[in-house]
């Protein structure tokens, strides 16, 4: 199967969610970075995504900057909030794919080639030319070039550059519409994670050591990631109890008992 076109099940979508979110820095940024080997091996249809490999540059440097945007995600505000950082995750994603998209057209365009009629008395610009295909040969009088070639000419410079800037006043004027991205393995996951956002859970354990997760099914209040974090907490409350007002009763209890003592002497 094609890992482009691998449906995600939404349990290890969760599971990618998580791992991701909660990388540590010190794993994340040693030198040795072994923690892209872990990825890549547990999740070759996320951690070896060609598109984003290539258009990042490296796979430390989007691996840290998606977890900083699903970080600001679980940590937002409120629901409008974190619903924008997911979606700036699969805007970024899907320009990456235009991106490639665009270079390999270009790639692809550069190498077509242009036979130009050499027809006497024929005007400047008002040639017959013909694309051809691979494989096929122009007549012996034709002037054969490709559009490369093309382009690079000092005569189609004003072309190009006014190719250039409608396609920016398009594009920042909103009037391209861009249609939703395939549904590749990475933009399943962050699919998923929008339609769950609202079940995004911190926990409130500050020394849990995976603080990001989800809530557990049909739990509307939950501030913790588990039973072991919530236990923890529990310890904790109990040992303050135990020793604010544990104490003071402590005290008043001695200090009444001391009291009787000396009340009963007399």
């Amino acid at each position: 199967m094609n890992p482009r076109t691998e449906t995600v099940s939404e349990s290890r979508a969760e599971k990618i969610l998580k791992e991701w979110a909660n990388l540590h820095d010190e794993d994340l940024f040693s030198d040795e970075k072994p923690v892209v080997t872990r990825l890549r091996s547990r999740y070759p249809e996320i951690f070896c995504d060609p598109v984003l490999e290539e258009a990042a540059g490296s796979d430390f440097r989007w691996i840290a900057g998606i977890r900083a945007h699903l970080r600001a995600a679980w940590d937002a505000p409120n629901q409008e909030a974190r619903e924008w950082y997911i979606f700036k995750v699969r805007d970024l994603y899907a320009r990456m794919l235009r991106l490639r998209s665009d270079q390999r057209s270009g790639e692809a365009l550069s190498k077509l080639r242009i036979a130009f009629s050499n027809e006497p008395g024929v005007p400047f610009g008002q040639e017959k030319f013909a694309i051809l295909r691979p494989g096929d040969d122009a007549a012996p009088t034709d002037s054969v070039i490709s559009v490369s070639e093309v382009e690079s000419q000092e005569k189609f410079a004003g072309l190009r550059e006014l190719g250039a800037r409608l396609r920016g006043l398009w594009t920042e004027s909103g009037m391209l519409v861009w249609p939703p991205p395939p549904r590749s393995p990475f933009e399943q996951v962050m699919g998923h994670f929008q339609r769950r956002s609202r079940c995004a859970l911190h926990c409130a354990n500050p020394s849990c050591p995976a603080p990001y997760c989800f809530k557990e099914e049909g739990v509307r209040t939950q501030l913790y990631c588990g039973e072991d974090c919530a236990r923890v907490a529990r310890l904790e409350s109990k040992g303050r109890w135990w020793n604010e007002v544990g104490k003071a009763r402590r005290e008043s209890a001695r200090t009444g008992g001391t009291q009787q003592g000396r009340r009963g002497k007399k």
